[in-house]
């Protein structure tokens, strides 16, 4: 599992995420990410194949982030 932030609109739906990383030169990578109003941060444990770089596109097409108290869950689009 990997840990990625993941921003979301009111309901849930995903429209940015971010995976910690290093720098060119080996120094930790600092990114701040500030939220509009209706927009939503989750730090997320994800399957290491949806945060792989290649696929991690596709968690805005095929997820979501459900909120059930105060817990929040990457969940797969039904249908």
């Amino acid at each position: 599992m990997a840990k990625i932030t993941v921003l979301t609109d009111h309901s849930g739906t995903i429209i940015g995420t971010f995976q910690e990383g290093k720098s060119s030169k080996d120094a930790p990578a600092y990114v701040r990410i500030r939220p509009r109003d209706g927009q939503f941060l989750h730090e997320l444990d994800v399957p290491d194949k949806l945060a792989a770089v290649d696929s991690v596109h596709l968690l805005h097409s095929t997820h979501r982030v459900e909120v059930k108290g105060g817990v929040a869950k990457l969940v797969e689009h039904k249908g």
